[in-house]
């Protein structure tokens, strides 16, 4: 959110959005923009005035965090603060580099619990399917030997049996209930056994899901943050510290 120091009222439309970001302070940033425009000695003043606005109609005990920089081309006004504001101004860059940097992690993460889901869902439907042909008989009635198989999973010890062959934990699979819903609407002896699903060109689609979900997601993490840290040392090289493009003469 970004104020003008000659405008720091909070109207209605600024109500509304701190009542849309409430439970989300912790990513609410405030910026006091044009800031080299208010005198050195004004300036603290004005800071308080736009927290004691602001903070009020936000519900965590924290104040917001803010950041006092002039976002323009132009150089700085003569008197201005410039190495407070030229501080800050990386200081936000920083935290904004972060929030991307966490955004992306966080993608990865949820990508991951999802393909854990995926996998385990299709392990656990896997033996279901692998109990109803170990039961099955030739002359059976292959419904009712489902249905029994379904309503009685503790009988034929699937869950144990999984967890003991895969790792998994139980407390990671889905309750019995769960799945007589989703077999009553998909039937248990429609499905495939995931060994069929195997090819020799390409593989086993629940293989490479586990290789993912073990190795290359987490590698992925660790490659972006090499990748983040060397375009900001490239940065740091490009752009000298000391006058961040404008304001130089003041300095």
């Amino acid at each position: 959110m970004v104020y003008d120091p000659s405008k720091l009222d909070v109207g209605p439309e600024t109500e509304a959005i701190l009542d849309q970001l409430k439970g989300r302070e912790y990513q609410t940033r405030i910026l006091l923009n044009k800031a080299d425009q208010v005198k050195p000695e004004e300036l603290l003043r004005v800071q308080s005035a736009l927290i004691w606005n602001i903070s009020p109609l936000m519900s965590s005990a924290q104040p917001p965090v803010m950041y006092t920089v002039s976002l323009w081309s132009n150089p700085f006004e003569v008197g201005a603060p410039v190495r407070l504001l030229q501080a800050q101004e990386r200081t936000l860059l920083l935290d904004l580099g972060q929030a991307i940097d966490r955004r992306i992690e966080n993608k990865i993460a949820s990508a991951r619990r999802f393909a854990v889901r995926v996998r385990n869902h299709a392990k656990m439907v896997d033996c279901y399917l692998t109990t109803y042909y170990n039961h099955k008989t030739l002359f059976g009635n292959k419904k009712q030997i489902s249905e029994k198989i379904i309503a009685n999973p503790q009988d034929y010890h699937i869950y144990e049996g999984l967890s003991t062959l895969t790792n998994i934990s139980r407390y990671d699979l889905p309750d019995p209930e769960v799945y007589r819903d989703f077999f009553h609407l998909n039937p248990l002896y429609e499905f495939k056994k995931l060994s069929e699903t195997c090819t020799y060109f390409r593989g086993c689609p629940i293989n490479k899901l586990d290789v993912a979900i073990a190795y290359e997601l987490p590698e992925l993490v660790g490659k972006y943050k090499k990748m983040s840290e060397a375009a900001l040392a490239k940065l740091d090289v490009l752009t000298p510290t000391s006058d961040f493009g404008k304001g130089k003469s003041n300095s």
